[in-house]
């Protein structure tokens, strides 16, 4: 069991679970880029009228790649990223019509001999090349030797071009939002169901040379994972999908959450009653009982101050109620929740008004404008959406002005592959609940379920070694796992009061290094000294340094702490 910094956690963990916010034909017409000219006929006239790139394309896809830095790119680490473009039919069934340049980035391994491990965030519409620079940082080493490690943004998403884009003044709210977008945008919206994705996906097999794939697919990845292996069956490697949605996404019986159609159920609930069994399980959570603490706050914390927070913004009960939901991403950061609900039971919410900031559910983080500057993943994901679920009769109406495209989802169907596929389940897991785990497996048939007794989104990587070993098992050495094997939420605990004392604990070793982080990204002097001595004052203190909220015992303890640094 390792624990992580909780900035980088967070970042990881939502990019991963961009699938929680938020009678049709089978995918068989999907068409391998090296096969012959497809059955299914092109597209002869677009739905908009907008011209499109068309380049013509080699016999076989290929990707150029070059050093990310030569490419103008700011990263963690670049220094060992390649970044490349793959050129694909905008249309699969077209190979002569417009295409699209899909954002491509590998991390080559010492000793991979060219093995290529794809990798895939979920979404829909999550951009992997960002994601991956983060998350290849948890790999485990033998991966990272004998792999080229290797991510890509989907069509229409981040580097890749054309990108789903949106007029200026675009409003969430405004039910013509996609039809407008799709105005912005061109033929490609046309173009943006799953099935469109999984051809990319076998145009990246061609172009990096590998006679199978093998990959790791997050959430919505599972999706792409799994209707890939039902497209293009021979071209299946080792393949884990980790957090699956329900193998019947996109069709008329798909999970419906809130009165819509959506790729999974809705697991917060059930992660939200184990949160409060664990935190009632041990004094670290200081509650009383924790359920009716957290229902009396939902009436009363929009009343609460938050004065020792710079934000100083009031909490409502929506955000509360989302606070403790991205909380259920993260795990092991739970005594910072902790720390911040025995606060606002006293009186204070200032460490819930952190709290909002450090999950980005402040209202700072939203609003109705269909914000473009920083990404347009959000947008790219409705699209997506929208283009799965047109024809479900519960779909929301902004899905209207969705233009129709050709290729259209069906349910999952079995598979004969070369290795059976690897599915993983998280028993409360929030977004992609448990039992679509096993509606994955059955739906496939060459495939085995490994589960992890835990709460978050997904399970690999760095949440324990026995999921770790074992993916890494399957991959490099084809070790199937028993089909049911359970994994522990915290391997070496003792039943609930152990696990419970593990996940709200902050050991000092570990606050330490995270108010360390907090105090450099601050600007603070002597950040190491001080967090060192921050770190023994108690898991409230460290709570409050961690988060930046200046209650009066962490003042008092700063001051302690800059008098013994000097």
């Amino acid at each position: 069991m390792r624990r992580r910094s909780a900035v980088a956690f967070v970042a990881v963990v939502f990019a991963l679970a961009a699938c929680a916010d938020q009678g049709v034909s089978t995918l068989g017409a999907v068409t391998s880029p090296t096969a012959p000219p497809t059955t299914v006929p092109p597209t002869t006239t677009s739905p908009l009228d907008e011209p499109a790139t068309t380049t013509t394309l080699p016999a076989t896809p290929t990707v150029e790649f070059e050093p990310c830095e030569e490419s103008g790119l700011d990263a963690p680490s670049l220094e060992s990223w390649e970044c490349g473009v793959l050129t694909a039919p905008m249309d699969p069934g077209d190979p002569s019509g417009p295409t699209v340049d899909i954002a491509v980035t590998r991390r080559p391994g010492s000793r991979s001999g060219g093995r290529a491990l794809l990798v895939s965030p979920g979404g829909p519409g999550a951009g992997g090349v960002e994601y991956v620079w983060q998350f290849a940082e948890f790999l485990p080493i033998d991966l990272l030797r004998l792999y080229d490690v290797v991510s890509w943004d989907p069509r229409g998403v981040g580097r890749s071009e054309p990108s789903v884009t949106c007029p200026r003044g675009a409003r969430w709210s405004d039910t013509d939002l996609l039809a407008r977008c799709a105005e912005s945008t061109g033929q490609l919206m046309a173009h943006m169901s799953t099935p469109n994705h999984v051809a990319d996906l076998e145009a990246l097999r061609v172009a990096l040379e590998q006679e199978r794939l093998d990959y790791v697919g997050y959430s919505y990845g599972t999706y792409l994972g799994a209707a890939y292996a039902n497209a293009h069956p021979e071209g299946v490697g080792r393949f884990v999908l980790d957090g699956p949605v329900s193998p019947v996404s996109g069709t008329l019986d798909a999970p419906v959450v809130l009165g819509e159609p959506w790729y999974a159920d809705d697991g917060y609930g059930t992660a939200r009653s184990r949160f409060f069994e664990l935190c009632d399980a041990t004094t670290l959570c200081d509650l009383g009982d924790s359920g009716d603490a957290f229902d009396a706050l939902v009436v009363a914390v929009q009343d609460l101050p938050t004065d020792t927070y710079p934000g100083q913004r009031s909490i409502d009960a929506l955000q509360l109620e989302a606070i403790v939901d991205a909380a259920m991403f993260d795990p092991f950061n739970w005594g910072l929740l902790a720390t911040g609900l025995e606060d606002a039971r006293a009186g204070d919410a200032s460490t819930l008004d952190a709290l909002a900031d450090l999950y980005e559910v402040s209202p700072l983080y939203f609003g109705d404008v269909v914000d473009l500057r920083a990404s347009n993943e959000s947008i790219a994901r409705s699209v997506i959406y929208c283009a799965d679920f047109r024809k479900h009769p519960e779909v929301p109406d902004v899905c209207s002005g969705m233009p129709a495209n050709l290729l259209q989802v069906g349910a999952i169907d079995t598979v004969d592959v070369r290795h059976p596929i690897l599915v993983i389940g998280t028993a409360y897991d929030p977004a992609t609940p448990i039992q679509h785990a096993e509606q994955m497996r059955d739906a496939l048939g060459d495939a085995v379920v490994l589960n992890w007794d835990g709460v978050a989104h997904t399970a690999f990587v760095s949440n324990t070694f026995c999921i770790d070993d074992a993916v890494v098992e399957y991959l490099l050495d084809d070790v199937v796992p028993d089909d049911g094997t359970t994994c522990d939420f915290v391997p070496f605990a003792e039943g609930l009061e152990d696990t419970a004392e593990y996940l709200f604990e902050l050991p000092p070793f570990y606050a330490e290094s995270l108010i360390a982080e907090a105090l450099d990204g601050r600007g603070e002097r002597n950040a190491d000294c001080l967090a060192l001595e921050l770190s023994g004052a108690g898991d409230r203190v460290a709570t409050h340094a961690i988060l930046g909220v200046e209650s009066s015992d962490y003042v008092a303890a700063r001051e302690a702490a800059v008098a013994a640094c000097g």
